[in-house]
């Protein structure tokens, strides 16, 4: 894998890629839980995924490090997070 400073945008690569099923399953496990519904899971998966494909749009530069920390924090701030 990619160091934590490289590109997001080519580390991530499309939708549906391996590197980003990682992140996305890594948040929607640990923030959100195995024990909650799926459709909550579902949108959690379906919001990380659609914010790192923003990212590098909102920032060329950005990192696989900053689109990973923008991830997580949007997860944790989530209401599906703050209501489980």
């Amino acid at each position: 894998d990619a160091s934590l400073s490289a590109s997001s945008s080519g580390f991530f690569g499309a939708s549906g890629s391996s590197q980003r099923a990682i992140v996305i399953n890594a948040l929607s496990t640990g923030a959100v839980g195995s024990n909650v519904s799926p459709q909550t899971a579902a949108a959690v998966q379906s919001e990380v995924d659609a914010l790192i494909t923003r990212v590098p749009q909102i920032n060329s530069a950005a990192t696989v490090s900053q689109a990973t920390v923008a991830a997580c924090t949007a997860t944790l701030g989530s209401a599906a997070v703050t209501l489980q």
